[in-house]
């Protein structure tokens, strides 16, 4: 009957992803002792009662679960504690890519109460999540949205594209990067993406600048972006090599 319980009580509580300091306070509540959790929990996956996914982490049976089944985005950003989905998981967001994601990504700041772990990468059943960790300075642009009852907090437009050309390897390729511009530039904010990229570095500028003048987007932004001093040739894809054409507009080496 306590195990009946207490599954009332993490529904209430709306805990659709939860671990062992989650439900403390349910466990004060129906006067269990703290001591016994880890066997109930331990006895409750057993019998399937509760779901356990592994790294600590539980969810109820999908049919008892406030809001639906749960989603991977739910079960990264809970092994992040503090984080937001970006790059690739972020593009398929927004609609700007028809890759299958097979692997999560998770942008963690480092600061107190975010997962610091050296462990880049975890496996939970058949999901791979992806932790790139960044500096607090460098963590902004995202915004919560929901994904049926699941409340997700993700990069917006315009920080995933500019993270593209910063970390391509991240969003399959920079082609991909090329196919989500193709796709999303035009339902972008240039003044936003002028003030991402100038947060993010010089070459991303020049990046951004190329990218516009491909697509034949934003011709003032592209003309700002130009004007920005970038004494040195940079590569316009990261992960390539330096063989390609010069191009002197944007300090480019067209290495695609």
């Amino acid at each position: 009957m306590m195990r009946v319980e207490f599954i009332q009580e993490v529904a209430k509580a709306g805990l659709r992803v939860f671990e062992k300091h989650d439900i403390e306070g349910i466990f004060a509540t129906l006067g269990l002792s703290p001591t016994y959790m880890k066997r109930m929990l331990r006895i409750m996956a057993s019998k399937e009662q509760i779901i356990a996914l592994g790294k600590g982490l539980y969810t109820l049976p999908t049919e008892l679960l406030p809001g639906g089944p749960l989603h991977p985005y739910e079960i990264g950003l809970k092994l992040a504690k503090v984080g937001v989905i970006s790059h690739r998981s972020a593009l398929s967001y927004h609609g700007l890519t028809d890759q299958v994601m097979s692997r999560i990504y998770v942008t963690v700041p480092r600061h107190e109460g975010a997962n610091l772990s050296q462990t880049k990468e975890y496996q939970l059943n058949n999901t791979r999540y992806f932790f790139t960790r960044v500096a607090p300075k460098n963590y902004w642009g995202s915004q919560q949205v929901f994904i049926g009852e699941a409340r997700i907090e993700v990069t917006n437009l315009e920080k995933t594209l500019i993270d593209g050309l910063q970390t391509p390897a991240y969003c399959g390729g920079f082609r991909d990067v090329l196919f989500a511009y193709e796709r999303g530039l035009n339902k972008a904010s240039s003044n936003q993406l002028l003030d991402y990229a100038k947060q993010t570095s010089l070459v991303v500028c020049k990046r951004l600048g190329w990218v516009c003048e491909q697509l034949g987007e934003f011709t003032d932004l592209q003309d700002e972006l130009a004007a920005l001093i970038m004494p040195y040739y940079q590569r316009l894809d990261v992960t390539g090599s330096r063989h390609g054409k010069y191009n002197k507009r944007w300090n480019l080496v067209e290495n695609i």
